[in-house]
C-alpha cells in the first residue's frame, strides 16, 4: 500500500498498483513495484503502513496520517469504549474460558460420582479443577480492579491458567481394576 503526498498532505491512498499522475505525468502501475523506495519518493509516493486497533476496547472516530522520512503512517482516531461493557465482556470471557477447561473433565467427575468403587479421581485432577476456578476468580478481581480501557486492553487473558495434570494419574494397578470391575459388568448384563 502508498498514499500520494502533495505539499505535505495525504492525497491519494493506493491500495493496489494503479497508474498514478504526478504533476501532469501519469506513471504506469508497474512503477510501484519496479521503483526503488528512492524513486518513489522522489515523486511522492510513500509507502502506506496502517496501525490496527481492537474494537472490543475503542471506537474509530476518524483516521490522522503521519508523514515519516520514507513511510506514511495511517493511525485512528479512537475514543474508548464503554469501561462498564468492556469489564463485563473480559469478565464473561474469563469465566467462559474457566467453564470450557473445566468442561473437559466433568465426565470424570461424572463417572467418579455415578461410579465411586471403580474409578476415583486422582487428587492431581482435583486440585487442578480448583485453580481454574481461583485463576477465574482472580482474573475477574483483576479486571474489575482496573480503571481504564487501555489498562483493560492491555490485560493479558491468557496467563495464570493451570496447566493440564497429565490423564494417567492413576496407577496401572487402579487402571486394571476399574477395568476389571466394568468388564464384570458388563459381563452380568449379557448373562
Amino acid at each position: 500500500m502508498w498514499a500520494k503526498v502533495v505539499d505535505n498532505k495525504v492525497e491519494q491512498i493506493i491500495l493496489n498498483p494503479v497508474p498514478i499522475s504526478v504533476n501532469g505525468v501519469l506513471h504506469p502501475a508497474q512503477i510501484l513495484s519496479a521503483w526503488s523506495t528512492k524513486e518513489l519518493l522522489d515523486i511522492g509516493v510513500y509507502s502506506l503502513e496502517k496501525k490496527t486497533f481492537d474494537d472490543k476496547f475503542f471506537i474509530k472516530k476518524g483516521t490522522k496520517f503521519i508523514i515519516e522520512k520514507e513511510k506514511v503512517i495511517e493511525e485512528p482516531v479512537l475514543e474508548d469504549r464503554n469501561i462498564d461493557e468492556v469489564k463485563e465482556e473480559l469478565m464473561t470471557q474469563a469465566n467462559v474460558r474457566a467453564y470450557l477447561i473445566l468442561s473437559e473433565t466433568d465426565w470424570m467427575v461424572q463417572r467418579a460420582w455415578e461410579q465411586p468403587d471403580q474409578r476415583p479421581i486422582s487428587k492431581k485432577l482435583i486440585d487442578y479443577r480448583e485453580q481454574v476456578r481461583i485463576a477465574s476468580d482472580t482474573k475477574v478481581s483483576e479486571i474489575k480492579a482496573l480503571t481504564t480501557v487501555l489498562k483493560l486492553s492491555e490485560y493479558n487473558m491468557n496467563d495464570s491458567w493451570p496447566i493440564v495434570p497429565h490423564p494417567s494419574d492413576y496407577t496401572r494397578e487402579e487402571i486394571l481394576r476399574a477395568e476389571k470391575a466394568r468388564i464384570e459388568k458388563l459381563r452380568n448384563l449379557l448373562v
